[in-house]
């Protein structure tokens, strides 16, 4: 079995990515930084949809369609009322992801996604709590 450095390094992986892709949000405006994260924030959202698509179960599929959808709604609602609420969402997106170890999910998602989503995700959203109090305040 050929074993992926995804596989074997999720966490450190997972770190890096969040490295990589949070100092953008320095570099723009911040209505293009939050807008840029809501809208990342509506697509991690649907992951799991290509994932249950794979189960096959409606069931399943439309758990995750409609969690999907909370997100996306959760971030453009979050635009309109206070950006903060889309770091915020990040982080319940981890919890999201860490909760598909459950076996109540039992659906095919590889074991090395699930940590590197998750510390991502958190990672991100306590990384733009940071950028956007250290560079726009309140």
């Amino acid at each position: 079995m050929n074993v992926t450095a995804l596989e074997r390094h999720p966490l450190p992986i997972a770190g890096f990515l969040a490295m990589v892709s949070l100092p953008v949000h320095v570099m723009l405006p911040l209505a293009w930084s939050q807008n840029f994260a809501a809208g990342v924030l509506a697509l991690i959202g649907g992951v799991y949809v290509g994932f249950a698509a794979i189960d096959g179960r409606l069931s399943v599929i439309a758990i995750e369609v409609i969690v999907a959808l909370v997100f996306a709604l959760g971030a453009m609602v979050a635009l309109a009322i206070s950006p903060w609420w889309i770091a915020i969402g990040y982080i319940a997106h981890g919890v999201w992801d860490w909760l598909h170890h459950s076996p109540a999910f039992g659906h095919a998602v590889p074991r090395w996604y699930i940590p590197l989503c998750a510390l991502y995700d958190v990672l991100a959203g306590m990384g733009l709590l940071l950028i956007w109090a250290l560079l726009y305040g309140s």
